[in-house]
């Protein structure tokens, strides 16, 4: 039952006062995202629950209002997507969390963070919001070694036949677009595109902003082989692809592939594709470790206060604009207080355009 979601979020009961309820209507040239589910979920007492993480607010439907809620936040913040909370919902944290039947699992808990993210929009009733449905890495994230060496020990027929089920999933719980989040390589970008082939959905490819290759060293210039082969496959009509973004890394580590793409003439070009440029950068206060281990993440973190006071984030936002992102939201970290700055500062740059 979802009652009595609009007294609770009246009566601030999340970890930050409720938002205005005023809206806004999105700008031909800015598009907000939405900001990070996880630690707010936590925050809106979610129970940490070791290796599903954000996950838990799916397997226990308990918690299921608190999704829809978090969504409806950030709607009211000016956000106009939604990003689905099935991030933990991948083989390698289910196999381990639930090993008689995790794959049923993982299916039914990725359809349903589909549904509780359209059962939000449909509550706040604001016009152009799209549910983005996310197709997480099958490996820890941010490790492009264990992802290779997943490769090696299955074949990539199992990666694309595991995406195909979740892209399914998502699908059939009503989203509007396909997000693969936080790749590290193209290799991993050319399987979800084999396997989100069979919808006709437009994809959007979210790089982790660290893009790291599998010494697990930082390459930002490697965003310039990306966005080429991003347009080689769109111009090859092998999927719908929309949109070219950056997320969970710090804005500083996120400027530099933009300024890579920047000085390579890649934005422009994209734009003539009609591939749109994202970002959604982390806010949180962590220094992820070179052999960063997801399983030793304690998950609760403060937000860096520089980003979260005086509209920090907001100004960070209005220089992604200004180097070409027409689509920016918030990554790990970022509230929906951070969101509504973000909506006044992308508004207040459209309008001083």
């Amino acid at each position: 039952m979802m009652t009595s979601l609009r007294c609770q979020e009246e009566e601030g009961v999340h970890g930050e006062p409720p938002l205005a309820k005023k809206q806004k209507t999105p700008s031909a040239n800015v598009v907000v995202m939405d900001g990070g589910m996880g630690r707010e979920l936590l925050n809106m007492g979610v129970p940490q629950r070791d290796g599903l993480w954000s996950a838990t607010a799916l397997v226990e439907e308990e918690y299921h209002p608190q999704v829809v809620t978090l969504h409806e936040r950030f709607i009211a913040a000016g956000a106009r997507t939604l990003t689905t909370v099935n991030y933990a919902v991948q083989p390698t944290y289910y196999s381990r969390a639930f090993p008689a039947d995790w794959e049923k699992r993982m299916i039914k808990d990725t359809q349903t963070a589909a549904e509780l993210a359209c059962r939000a929009r449909e509550n706040a009733a604001v016009p152009g919001v799209k549910v983005l449905g996310s197709l997480p890495p099958l490996v820890d994230n941010h490790r492009p070694d264990l992802y290779s060496e997943y490769v090696k020990q299955n074949g990539e027929d199992v990666l694309i036949a595991t995406y195909e089920k979740l892209s399914t999933a998502l699908v059939c719980g009503g989203v509007d677009i396909l997000l693969m989040e936080t790749v590290n390589s193209w290799k991993e970008v050319r399987v979800v595109l084999a396997a989100v082939k069979q919808h006709s959905l437009p994809v959007w490819i979210s790089m982790s902003g660290e893009m790291r290759d599998e010494e697990l060293e930082e390459h930002p210039e490697s965003s310039v082989n990306i966005a080429e082969e991003l347009l080689a496959a769109k111009a090859s009509g092998a999927a719908k692809i929309e949109m070219l973004s950056f997320n969970c890394a710090t804005p500083e580590k996120i400027m530099a592939c933009l300024e890579a793409l920047r000085g390579a003439g890649m934005i422009d070009k994209l734009r003539e594709a009609g591939i749109h440029l994202g970002v959604y950068a982390n806010c949180c206060d962590f220094v992820r470790e070179k052999h960063w281990d997801v399983r030793a993440n304690p998950q609760f973190r403060a937000t860096k206060a520089h980003l979260k006071e005086d509209g920090g984030y907001a100004k960070v936002a209005r220089e992604f604009v200004r180097m070409g992102a027409s689509h920016v939201g918030g990554c790990c970290g970022c509230t929906p207080s951070m969101i509504q700055e973000v909506s006044d500062a992308a508004f207040a740059t459209v309008e001083a355009a």
